[in-house]
Protein backbone atom coordinates (compact mmCIF):
# COMPACT_ATOMS: atom_id res chain seq x y z
CA UNK A 1 0.00 0.00 0.00
CA UNK A 2 1.31 3.72 -0.88
CA UNK A 3 0.33 6.58 1.17
CA UNK A 4 -0.53 9.87 -0.66
CA UNK A 5 -1.84 13.50 0.39
CA UNK A 6 -4.13 15.06 -1.62
CA UNK A 7 -4.52 19.27 -1.39
CA UNK A 8 -8.32 20.17 -1.44
CA UNK A 9 -10.03 23.65 -0.67
CA UNK A 10 -10.47 23.88 2.64
CA UNK A 11 -7.49 22.21 4.03
CA UNK A 12 -4.86 19.13 3.42
CA UNK A 13 -7.05 15.79 4.21
CA UNK A 14 -4.94 12.31 3.91
CA UNK A 15 -5.98 9.65 1.83
CA UNK A 16 -4.51 5.93 1.68
CA UNK A 17 -4.46 4.22 -1.55
CA UNK A 18 -4.07 0.56 -1.79
CA UNK A 19 -2.84 -0.81 -4.97
CA UNK A 20 -1.64 -3.77 -5.88
CA UNK A 21 1.44 -3.65 -7.25
CA UNK A 22 4.89 -6.12 -7.27
CA UNK A 23 8.18 -4.57 -6.36
CA UNK A 24 10.56 -3.97 -9.28
CA UNK A 25 13.76 -6.68 -9.48
CA UNK A 26 16.17 -4.39 -8.43
CA UNK A 27 14.18 -4.14 -5.25
CA UNK A 28 13.62 -7.57 -4.87
CA UNK A 29 17.69 -8.53 -5.42
CA UNK A 30 18.44 -5.46 -2.35
CA UNK A 31 15.58 -6.77 -0.20
CA UNK A 32 16.84 -10.38 -0.35
CA UNK A 33 20.50 -9.74 0.38
CA UNK A 34 19.44 -6.97 3.14
CA UNK A 35 20.34 -7.76 6.84
CA UNK A 36 17.06 -6.14 8.25
CA UNK A 37 15.70 -9.11 6.09
CA UNK A 38 17.49 -12.09 6.68
CA UNK A 39 17.84 -11.80 10.45
CA UNK A 40 14.20 -11.84 10.74
CA UNK A 41 13.93 -15.12 8.21
CA UNK A 42 13.15 -18.91 10.39
CA UNK A 43 16.35 -20.99 9.60
CA UNK A 44 14.47 -23.97 7.80
CA UNK A 45 16.38 -27.63 7.88
CA UNK A 46 13.45 -29.15 7.03
CA UNK A 47 11.00 -29.09 4.89
CA UNK A 48 7.47 -31.55 5.42
CA UNK A 49 4.83 -31.46 2.56
CA UNK A 50 2.27 -32.92 5.19
CA UNK A 51 2.06 -33.09 9.20
CA UNK A 52 5.24 -35.63 9.59
CA UNK A 53 6.88 -37.09 13.03
CA UNK A 54 10.41 -35.27 14.91
CA UNK A 55 12.12 -36.01 17.77
CA UNK A 56 12.00 -33.47 20.31
CA UNK A 57 15.31 -32.74 22.32
CA UNK A 58 13.87 -34.55 25.35
CA UNK A 59 12.85 -37.50 23.08
CA UNK A 60 9.55 -37.34 22.66
CA UNK A 61 7.75 -38.18 19.31
CA UNK A 62 5.17 -35.64 17.90
CA UNK A 63 3.49 -35.23 14.47
CA UNK A 64 3.91 -31.33 13.37
CA UNK A 65 1.39 -29.03 12.90
CA UNK A 66 1.10 -27.81 9.51
CA UNK A 67 3.40 -23.93 10.01
CA UNK A 68 6.95 -23.26 11.11
CA UNK A 69 8.19 -25.07 14.06
CA UNK A 70 11.31 -23.63 15.27
CA UNK A 71 13.02 -26.17 17.50
CA UNK A 72 12.91 -28.43 15.30
CA UNK A 73 14.39 -26.27 12.27
CA UNK A 74 10.99 -27.50 10.30
CA UNK A 75 7.77 -25.97 8.14
CA UNK A 76 5.15 -28.01 7.34
CA UNK A 77 2.42 -27.43 4.53
CA UNK A 78 -1.42 -27.87 4.93
CA UNK A 79 -1.76 -30.88 3.20
CA UNK A 80 -5.43 -30.39 3.34
CA UNK A 81 -6.02 -33.27 5.87
CA UNK A 82 -5.05 -34.39 9.19
CA UNK A 83 -3.25 -37.70 10.01
CA UNK A 84 -5.61 -40.49 12.20
CA UNK A 85 -4.30 -43.01 14.55
CA UNK A 86 -5.80 -45.99 13.61
CA UNK A 87 -5.17 -49.99 15.02
CA UNK A 88 -1.78 -51.55 14.50
CA UNK A 89 -3.25 -53.98 12.37
CA UNK A 90 -5.50 -51.34 10.05
CA UNK A 91 -2.38 -49.88 9.71
CA UNK A 92 -0.24 -52.39 8.59
CA UNK A 93 -3.26 -54.15 6.12
CA UNK A 94 -3.87 -50.89 4.62
CA UNK A 95 0.16 -50.71 3.40
CA UNK A 96 -0.67 -54.92 2.46
CA UNK A 97 -3.44 -53.61 0.38
CA UNK A 98 -0.95 -51.10 -1.10
CA UNK A 99 1.06 -53.80 -2.13
CA UNK A 100 -0.47 -56.76 -3.00
CA UNK A 101 -0.28 -56.61 -6.18
CA UNK A 102 3.56 -56.06 -7.02
CA UNK A 103 5.33 -59.74 -8.17
CA UNK A 104 7.37 -60.33 -4.70
CA UNK A 105 9.46 -63.23 -5.25
CA UNK A 106 9.89 -65.96 -2.81
CA UNK A 107 12.62 -64.52 -0.35
CA UNK A 108 10.25 -64.75 3.02
CA UNK A 109 8.62 -60.79 2.69
CA UNK A 110 12.17 -59.35 2.77
CA UNK A 111 11.34 -57.71 -0.23
CA UNK A 112 8.15 -56.04 1.02
CA UNK A 113 9.55 -55.41 4.15
CA UNK A 114 12.34 -53.46 2.57
CA UNK A 115 9.54 -51.49 0.30
CA UNK A 116 7.46 -50.13 3.64
CA UNK A 117 10.66 -49.22 5.13
CA UNK A 118 11.45 -47.01 2.24
CA UNK A 119 8.21 -45.48 2.40
CA UNK A 120 8.83 -45.16 6.46
CA UNK A 121 12.16 -43.45 5.52
CA UNK A 122 10.63 -40.46 3.72
CA UNK A 123 7.87 -40.08 6.12
CA UNK A 124 9.71 -41.02 9.65
CA UNK A 125 13.38 -39.72 8.49
CA UNK A 126 13.02 -36.68 10.89
CA UNK A 127 12.77 -38.50 14.15
CA UNK A 128 16.47 -39.57 13.22
CA UNK A 129 19.46 -37.08 13.90
CA UNK A 130 20.38 -34.47 11.56
CA UNK A 131 23.15 -36.13 9.80
CA UNK A 132 22.38 -40.19 9.93
CA UNK A 133 22.85 -42.29 7.66
CA UNK A 134 20.24 -44.34 5.86
CA UNK A 135 20.81 -46.67 3.25
CA UNK A 136 19.93 -46.06 -0.95
CA UNK A 137 16.94 -48.62 -1.86
CA UNK A 138 17.77 -50.75 -5.18
CA UNK A 139 14.38 -51.94 -6.63
CA UNK A 140 15.39 -54.78 -8.97
CA UNK A 141 13.34 -56.51 -11.67
CA UNK A 142 14.15 -59.71 -13.97
CA UNK A 143 12.02 -58.17 -16.76
CA UNK A 144 10.70 -54.57 -17.86
CA UNK A 145 6.83 -53.98 -16.56
CA UNK A 146 7.44 -55.96 -13.19
CA UNK A 147 6.46 -52.65 -11.67
CA UNK A 148 10.17 -51.76 -10.21
CA UNK A 149 9.15 -47.70 -11.27
CA UNK A 150 5.86 -47.40 -9.80
CA UNK A 151 6.65 -49.07 -6.63
CA UNK A 152 9.97 -46.79 -6.21
CA UNK A 153 7.21 -44.04 -6.79
CA UNK A 154 5.10 -45.59 -3.35
CA UNK A 155 7.99 -44.82 -1.25
CA UNK A 156 7.26 -41.21 -1.95
CA UNK A 157 4.08 -41.02 -1.23
CA UNK A 158 3.73 -38.84 1.90
CA UNK A 159 4.57 -35.74 -1.15
CA UNK A 160 1.38 -34.81 -3.44
CA UNK A 161 3.26 -35.98 -6.55
CA UNK A 162 5.13 -38.56 -7.00
CA UNK A 163 8.48 -38.43 -7.44
CA UNK A 164 9.65 -37.79 -11.31
CA UNK A 165 12.62 -40.56 -12.66
CA UNK A 166 15.83 -38.56 -13.50
CA UNK A 167 17.96 -40.06 -15.40
CA UNK A 168 20.82 -41.75 -14.04
CA UNK A 169 24.52 -40.07 -15.07
CA UNK A 170 26.99 -43.21 -16.99
CA UNK A 171 30.00 -41.63 -16.01
CA UNK A 172 31.88 -40.82 -12.60
CA UNK A 173 32.00 -36.86 -13.68
CA UNK A 174 28.54 -36.99 -14.21
CA UNK A 175 27.82 -38.44 -11.11
CA UNK A 176 29.93 -35.71 -9.18
CA UNK A 177 27.64 -33.23 -11.09
CA UNK A 178 24.53 -34.61 -10.35
CA UNK A 179 25.06 -35.39 -6.42
CA UNK A 180 26.15 -32.09 -6.09
CA UNK A 181 23.21 -30.41 -8.15
CA UNK A 182 21.07 -32.67 -5.65
CA UNK A 183 22.65 -30.99 -2.69
CA UNK A 184 22.37 -27.95 -3.86
CA UNK A 185 18.61 -28.24 -4.57
CA UNK A 186 17.63 -29.77 -1.08
CA UNK A 187 15.60 -32.26 -2.58
CA UNK A 188 14.70 -35.01 -0.16
CA UNK A 189 13.58 -37.94 -2.43
CA UNK A 190 15.19 -38.91 -5.46
CA UNK A 191 14.38 -41.73 -8.31
CA UNK A 192 17.31 -43.00 -10.71
CA UNK A 193 15.39 -45.03 -13.09
CA UNK A 194 15.95 -47.99 -15.26
CA UNK A 195 19.70 -48.44 -14.60
CA UNK A 196 21.40 -50.73 -17.32
CA UNK A 197 24.79 -50.59 -16.76
CA UNK A 198 27.29 -51.72 -13.56
CA UNK A 199 26.76 -49.69 -10.78
CA UNK A 200 29.87 -48.40 -9.41
CA UNK A 201 30.50 -44.40 -8.40
CA UNK A 202 32.33 -43.49 -5.47
CA UNK A 203 30.86 -40.68 -5.51
CA UNK A 204 27.29 -42.02 -5.49
CA UNK A 205 29.06 -44.28 -2.26
CA UNK A 206 29.95 -40.85 -0.67
CA UNK A 207 26.84 -39.56 -0.83
CA UNK A 208 24.93 -42.31 0.18
CA UNK A 209 27.16 -42.90 3.40
CA UNK A 210 28.30 -39.23 4.33
CA UNK A 211 25.97 -36.69 6.03
CA UNK A 212 27.35 -33.96 3.64
CA UNK A 213 28.68 -33.28 -0.18
CA UNK A 214 30.63 -30.87 -1.35
CA UNK A 215 31.83 -30.31 -5.13
CA UNK A 216 33.38 -27.30 -7.78
CA UNK A 217 30.17 -25.42 -8.60
CA UNK A 218 30.42 -25.46 -12.52
CA UNK A 219 32.12 -22.84 -14.56
CA UNK A 220 33.10 -20.94 -10.81
CA UNK A 221 36.11 -21.72 -8.94
CA UNK A 222 33.79 -21.72 -5.71
CA UNK A 223 32.67 -24.67 -3.70
CA UNK A 224 29.55 -25.59 -1.83
CA UNK A 225 28.80 -28.42 1.01
CA UNK A 226 25.51 -29.29 1.62
CA UNK A 227 23.09 -31.68 3.27
CA UNK A 228 23.20 -35.07 1.68
CA UNK A 229 20.12 -36.05 3.00
CA UNK A 230 17.68 -37.10 -0.30
CA UNK A 231 16.64 -40.85 -0.10
CA UNK A 232 17.99 -42.62 -3.42
CA UNK A 233 15.95 -44.88 -5.08
CA UNK A 234 17.56 -47.04 -7.71
CA UNK A 235 15.87 -48.98 -10.38
CA UNK A 236 17.08 -51.31 -12.83
CA UNK A 237 16.39 -54.58 -14.68
CA UNK A 238 19.45 -57.51 -13.43
CA UNK A 239 21.71 -54.48 -12.29
CA UNK A 240 25.10 -55.54 -10.81
CA UNK A 241 26.85 -53.44 -8.75
CA UNK A 242 30.32 -53.41 -6.67
CA UNK A 243 31.00 -54.63 -3.34
CA UNK A 244 31.37 -51.39 -2.18
CA UNK A 245 27.50 -49.83 -3.49
CA UNK A 246 26.06 -53.39 -2.44
CA UNK A 247 26.69 -52.55 1.15
CA UNK A 248 25.07 -49.52 1.42
CA UNK A 249 22.23 -50.27 -0.20
CA UNK A 250 19.31 -52.70 0.33
CA UNK A 251 17.65 -54.66 -2.42
CA UNK A 252 13.97 -55.26 -3.36
CA UNK A 253 12.98 -57.82 -5.93
CA UNK A 254 10.29 -58.37 -8.16
CA UNK A 255 10.30 -61.34 -10.29
CA UNK A 256 7.39 -61.39 -12.91
CA UNK A 257 6.69 -64.83 -14.58
CA UNK A 258 4.52 -63.65 -17.36
CA UNK A 259 6.74 -63.54 -20.81
CA UNK A 260 5.18 -60.22 -21.87
CA UNK A 261 4.22 -57.43 -19.47
CA UNK A 262 1.12 -56.54 -21.12
CA UNK A 263 -0.33 -59.98 -20.15
CA UNK A 264 -0.39 -59.53 -16.67
CA UNK A 265 -3.85 -58.94 -15.00
CA UNK A 266 -4.56 -56.20 -12.13
CA UNK A 267 -7.94 -55.70 -10.07
CA UNK A 268 -6.81 -51.95 -10.21
CA UNK A 269 -4.83 -49.08 -11.69
CA UNK A 270 -2.67 -48.14 -9.44
CA UNK A 271 -1.19 -44.54 -11.01
CA UNK A 272 -0.62 -41.43 -9.88
CA UNK A 273 -4.21 -40.31 -9.12
CA UNK A 274 -5.08 -43.84 -7.30
CA UNK A 275 -1.66 -42.98 -5.46
CA UNK A 276 -2.91 -39.05 -4.76
CA UNK A 277 -5.95 -40.25 -3.79
CA UNK A 278 -4.68 -42.94 -0.89
CA UNK A 279 -2.13 -40.77 0.61
CA UNK A 280 -4.30 -39.30 3.36
CA UNK A 281 -4.80 -43.42 4.15
CA UNK A 282 -1.49 -44.24 3.87
CA UNK A 283 -0.08 -41.45 6.32
CA UNK A 284 -2.62 -42.61 8.73
CA UNK A 285 -1.11 -46.04 8.21
CA UNK A 286 2.18 -44.93 8.94
CA UNK A 287 1.63 -42.13 11.63
CA UNK A 288 -0.02 -45.34 13.32
CA UNK A 289 3.03 -47.50 13.19
CA UNK A 290 4.74 -44.97 14.60
CA UNK A 291 2.86 -44.38 17.46
CA UNK A 292 2.45 -47.68 17.95
CA UNK A 293 6.28 -48.49 18.00
CA UNK A 294 6.58 -45.83 20.40
CA UNK A 295 4.49 -46.98 22.81
CA UNK A 296 5.90 -50.36 23.20
CA UNK A 297 8.91 -48.93 24.32
CA UNK A 298 10.30 -48.23 20.77
CA UNK A 299 11.83 -52.24 19.52
CA UNK A 300 14.98 -52.27 17.51
CA UNK A 301 15.33 -54.74 14.63
CA UNK A 302 16.19 -58.25 15.01
CA UNK A 303 19.54 -57.64 13.03
CA UNK A 304 21.83 -54.94 12.33
CA UNK A 305 23.88 -53.13 9.84
CA UNK A 306 26.91 -51.00 10.87
CA UNK A 307 26.76 -49.03 7.57
CA UNK A 308 23.62 -47.42 8.90
CA UNK A 309 23.02 -47.81 12.58
CA UNK A 310 20.42 -45.51 13.62
CA UNK A 311 18.16 -45.99 10.73
CA UNK A 312 18.84 -50.17 11.96
CA UNK A 313 17.64 -49.52 15.16
CA UNK A 314 14.65 -47.01 14.45
CA UNK A 315 13.05 -47.72 10.88
CA UNK A 316 13.83 -51.24 10.62
CA UNK A 317 12.68 -51.48 14.25
CA UNK A 318 8.79 -50.18 13.06
CA UNK A 319 9.19 -52.57 10.22
CA UNK A 320 9.63 -55.82 12.24
CA UNK A 321 7.41 -54.50 15.19
CA UNK A 322 4.83 -54.16 12.62
CA UNK A 323 4.53 -57.45 11.16
CA UNK A 324 6.98 -57.27 8.21
CA UNK A 325 9.83 -59.00 9.11
CA UNK A 326 13.27 -57.58 9.25
CA UNK A 327 14.45 -55.21 5.88
CA UNK A 328 18.09 -56.28 7.09
CA UNK A 329 17.81 -60.24 6.81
Amino acid sequence: PYRTAIQKMGGCKTVTLKIKKSMTEDTARAVNVSKQFLDNLHKVERFHPCPMPVMRADGRIELLAPGMDAESMTFTAEAGFTPEVIPLEEATAALRDLLCEFPWTEDGGRSMAVSVSAILTVFAGSILPLGSVVPAFVYLGNAEGSGKTTLAQLAGITYAESPAADPAPTKEEEWQKKLLALAMSGRRVVLFDNLKTHLNSPSLEAYITSPTYCGRILGVTKEFSGDAGATLLITGNSLTMSPDMRRRCLLIELFMEQMKAEDRKFKRILDPETIREARPRIVSALWSIVRAWDEAGRPACSHNNTSFPRWSKTIAGMVEFAGFGSPLA
